[in-house]
């Protein structure tokens, strides 16, 4: 699998993650060079853009980032 297209610029790793270093390599392993379709964070990035991503999204918040979505495909089926 290829590494994610948004991981250098993943404002979570990049602030959120800097004291806990075991964690962050984890989550790396797991969804910025593995699974990144399974990355709540990459969901929303990819749909909704960066602007999109709350800060405090973490990569396994599936259920946060599907109501994301949901939300803004209602939005625009309401426009």
């Amino acid at each position: 699998m290829s590494d994610c297209e948004f991981r250098k610029d993943c404002l979570f790793f990049r602030n959120e993650m800097d004291n806990l270093p075991g964690t962050a390599g984890l989550y790396r392993r797991q969804y910025c060079h593995g699974r990144r379709s399974g990355c709540a964070r990459f969901m929303v990035q990819r749909e909704l853009g960066e602007q999109a991503v709350p800060r405090d999204l973490l990569p396994y918040h599936h259920d946060r980032a599907s109501a994301l979505l949901d939300a803004a495909q209602t939005r625009r089926h309401a426009v």
